[in-house]
């Protein structure tokens, strides 16, 4: 698991995410809402036995899992490199 110091620097990367990561895909998914609940899930504000409801879209389980996958120490990739391509180089 990740210590608390690396969850809020976490946070604070998928912030800035918000700030160049573009706000809907060409198929009109929405990015930053995906971005919102990795960050909703990161600050322990929902958990992962909620997105068992039909409230969540597939692509709002699948961002938060790999939060949860991130959080776990399972994956070494943190969730805001998924946007690191919309960086302005």
């Amino acid at each position: 698991m990740r210590t608390n110091e690396e969850i809020k620097t976490e946070i604070a990367a998928l912030e800035a995410c918000k700030s160049y990561a573009p706000s809907h895909t060409a198929f009109g998914d929405d990015n930053h809402a995906k971005i919102d609940i990795q960050l909703s899930f990161l600050r322990d504000e929902i958990d992962e036995y909620e997105m068992d409801t039909d409230d969540y879209t597939d692509g709002e389980r699948d961002a938060v899992m790999e939060a949860k996958q991130w959080r776990d120490s399972d994956s070494d990739e943190a969730p805001s490199a998924g946007w690191d391509i919309f960086k302005k180089q």
